[in-house]
């Protein structure tokens, strides 16, 4: 085969260039780009610094991509302290009276929703307006799936969303009835979807960042230590980016610095976080096509019904199995069985006369090749009841309407499956062995 040279390569360059259009010319991006540039006030340049520009991606639609070669360590986005929107931030703002006075008590993640809302219905007159009109309209989280929808997720999927629409449903409640009574420029307009769109902003662009204690803050693990840093929220997300953050406590700026290369030109990504496709889903709206983090979960009752065992004896199993917290990482994925689900299943197959040395048993492996083969039969029988359910459920999945969030519920349910057919094989390969 001819070599295509130096011509064939930069046609190849070329190509992949044309599939990335660059975003720098549209006048809402040149005016973001200002107000990053001239934000302080007394100062003719902010510290804001980037080698990154923003742009259309075909795979991920809006990104960052980068103008220059990156290198491990490099800092690809430096974002000042005043550009962050933090809870520091709005006690400084013009809602401290009024919170204030009204004695209430919020969230970080609430308070954060409050004062995006509250920019936005101020318009251009807004300081934050060129980076709010820059947010997408809507988003694609749980809170927006349709109650159809909901029957169309996987089993684990629909509890995680239950969860997260109760703890926005606990939120809206508050904050509808604040701003739309307390807020002057925002009374009686604020509607169910600007709380959507504002709770969602918050949830899938803040950056972690420690919350400070506050008499009227509420610390909730699920709702702190977020704030929105402008820009640095383009940034998109893939399972395999190695990247650290935080404050440099020199420059006071929020920087981002990366442990992976990038040539000129292509999309800078950041990790959200070692999140498997369903926390994708249901935090973010989105999948990824080969999530290395994605795994099916298995409770104790799961593997309780693949059981012939007496009841007292599967008590005392259960107990040492929760006792030892061998229960909170039950789950497989396409390399195979959990260090715990491994155990458990093994501990499960002990009889009851030697329980008392599941320890050396479950542990040794010169000592429980028996056990493993047992365990891994009952393995091969729980995957297989569990790919029947998922096979099924997939089937469900596809005869129903094409919706707006249809393409997520498949692609949880074809997760399942795919994990399930994956670690199955494993299993089955070394019990055969």
């Amino acid at each position: 085969m001819r070599n295509p040279g130096r011509c064939g390569r930069h046609r190849r360059q070329k190509h992949n260039i044309k599939s990335v259009i660059s975003e720098s010319h549209l006048p809402e991006i040149i005016r973001f780009q200002q107000w990053m540039k001239h934000s302080l006030p007394g100062r003719q340049h902010s510290d804001c610094k980037t080698h990154l520009e923003p742009a259309h991606f075909t795979d991920t639609g809006r990104g960052l991509k980068c103008l220059y070669r990156i290198e491990e360590g490099d800092v690809v986005v430096s974002i000042p302290y005043h550009l962050l929107i933090t809870t520091n931030l709005v006690f400084s703002s013009d809602l401290q009276p009024i919170i204030e006075r009204v004695g209430i008590m919020f969230t970080p993640q609430q308070l954060l929703t409050v004062f995006l809302i509250s920019e936005l219905f101020k318009k251009e007159h807004s300081f934050w307006h060129p980076y709010i009109s820059l947010l997408p309209n809507v988003y694609f989280s749980s809170v927006y799936f349709s109650p159809e929808e909901m029957k169309l997720l996987t089993k684990r999927a629909h509890c995680l969303a239950l969860e997260y629409r109760e703890r926005f449903e606990g939120a809206r409640k508050k904050i509808l009835e604040f701003i739309n009574t307390h807020v002057p420029w925002c009374e009686g307009k604020v509607s169910l979807e600007h709380i959507k769109w504002a709770w969602s902003t918050i949830d899938t662009r803040s950056v972690y960042l420690l919350t400070e204690e506050h008499p009227l803050l509420v610390i909730d693990p699920e709702e702190s230590h977020v704030a929105l840093a402008p820009l640095l929220d383009f940034l998109n997300h893939k399972d395999t980016a190695q990247v650290r953050a935080g404050i440099n406590p020199g420059s006071l700026s929020y920087e981002i610095i990366t442990d992976d290369k990038y040539k000129k030109y292509e999309q800078v990504f950041i990790s959200y976080g070692p999140h498997d496709n369903t926390r994708l889903a249901i935090n973010y709206g989105f999948t990824l096509p080969n999530n290395i983090h994605n795994v099916f979960h298995f409770s104790l009752e799961d593997i309780k019904a693949c059981l012939n065992v007496d009841s007292a004896s599967l008590g005392k199993k259960q107990a040492i199995i929760q006792e030892n917290g061998f229960d909170l990482n039950l789950f497989c994925n396409k390399d195979g069985l959990s260090w715990s689900l491994m155990v458990a299943l093994k501990i499960f197959t002990i009889p009851k006369e030697f329980l008392s040395l599941w320890k050396t048993i479950s542990h040794d492996a010169s000592t429980s090749s028996e056990y493993t083969n047992l365990a891994s039969k009952l393995a091969i029988r729980l995957l297989t009841e569990a790919l029947l359910k998922v096979q099924h459920h997939l089937q469900y999945v596809v005869m129903q309407p094409k919706s707006t969030h249809f393409h997520i519920a498949e692609k949880l349910a074809l997760d399942d499956v795919h994990i399930l057919q994956a670690s199955l094989k494993v299993v089955q390969s070394q019990f055969i062995s």
